[in-house]
């Protein structure tokens, strides 16, 4: 990278500015610790995106630089729909600034839900559409060896995309890491003294610095599920340190006492107590038999209203989204039980069929899984950054 100047002019990109000699800057969108994301006209195709840069102070640590270029590599790595699009990535030779371009959102995050919510949580059948949809988003990443480390309701995005309704993007894969690589060779980003996550829904291994694996994802989703059913989060404290502490000794509350008014299910929170567990070979096996264990709770089969959606919308109405990697059958969501697979009965089916059309089906290679569309609000233009 070449050398940078102590003081850039490009603190604060103003609106006009052009940025990579294409994407003209109209306004700020949102700052974070790290950098900033700004809309964005491409002023070829005259069309809006987000723009994401490192402020002027993260540029000059080594680790920020290569965190915001690992960030692009690992999301240019993902296509699942309801992972943020990643369009273009550069260095703007001009500002000695890296960028990277987005598709422009429009919608709130989980976190703006919730904050709305201060007397009952989402409804139920809402709440698993939205997780569910995230689990797929998660299980292409795994399928490709990735973890995202740092997923939080900031971090899941509802919006509108062809006119389908709460649909989500799982945006920020700034900390996804390769478990592939193992401890050694993956070489851990940090700076002296930074804790990369955020403490609250971070996995105990996590806050130990141990190696990770998909379960540590299942866990934050288990926090964010927590928060979502019981309008706080599981562990709080005088300092971040009592949080990662209590991540690692403590056991989370029972929601269902501490809000016994709320009358929360019971399907849900065992969801919540299996992806919690302190031992990462205590939870869903994969994130994809999370996304099952939710699709078979009771609020699944229920439908739910948006004040501006055109008919009911209901968990079961998600399109299966298969990812590269085939997906393990369901597992029965029952605490206490061992999480296992189900088998689908698609061999009793075959039977019935004559040996004609199973070769048939088997040589064209038919799905027996129809696709479903989906539909959603559509607030107001934001993005997130960090």
């Amino acid at each position: 990278m070449p050398e940078r100047s102590t003081s850039p002019s490009w603190d604060e990109l103003q609106p006009g500015q052009l940025v990579g000699g294409r994407y003209q800057v109209t306004g700020l969108l949102g700052r974070g610790g790290m950098g900033a994301v700004y809309r964005a006209l491409h002023i070829e195709l005259q069309k809006e995106v987000a723009l994401k840069t490192l402020t002027a102070g993260e540029l000059q640590s080594e680790d920020s630089a290569r965190r915001f270029l690992r960030e692009a590599r690992s999301a240019s790595q993902l296509e699942h729909p309801n992972t943020v699009t990643v369009t273009d990535f550069g260095l703007d030779h001009q500002l000695l600034m890296p960028y990277l371009v987005m598709e422009l959102l429009r919608g709130q995050s989980l976190a703006e839900l919730l904050q709305a919510q201060t007397t009952q949580p989402l409804p139920h059948a809402r709440l698993v559409r939205l997780l569910a949809q995230v689990c797929s988003s998660l299980e292409e990443a795994h399928s490709k060896g990735l973890i995202h480390r740092d997923l939080k309701p900031s971090n899941i995005y509802v919006t509108r995309q062809a006119g389908m309704a709460d649909f989500v993007k799982v945006l920020d894969f700034g900390l996804a890491k390769s478990y592939l690589e193992g401890p050694e060779s993956g070489g851990e980003i940090t700076r002296s003294g930074e804790v990369l996550g955020t403490p609250y829904y971070m996995s105990p291994e996590q806050v130990r610095a141990q190696p990770l694996g998909p379960a540590a994802d299942i866990y934050s989703l288990g926090v964010v599920l927590y928060e979502a059913l019981a309008l706080r989060k599981p562990f709080t404290g005088p300092s971040l340190s009592a949080v990662l502490v209590a991540h690692c000794e403590q056991m989370a509350a029972d929601p269902r006492r501490i809000r016994p008014d709320l009358q929360l299910p019971d399907d849900l929170v065992e969801i919540v107590q299996i992806a919690m567990a302190k031992k990462p070979e205590q939870r869903y096996s994969a994130v994809g038999a999370m996304r099952a264990a939710l699709l078979a709770t009771a609020a699944a089969r229920q439908s739910y209203t948006l004040p501006d959606a055109s008919a009911p919308l209901s968990p079961l109405d998600l399109p299966n989204q298969p990812t590269p990697r085939d997906r393990s059958p369901a597992p029965a969501a029952r605490l206490g039980q061992q999480v296992r697979t189900v088998a689908a009965p698609r061999t009793m089916l075959l039977a019935l069929l004559s040996t004609m059309l199973l070769a048939l089906l088997l040589g064209l290679g038919v799905g027996l899984a129809p696709a479903a569309d989906l539909e959603l609000p559509q607030p107001e233009d934001r993005a997130r950054c960090c």
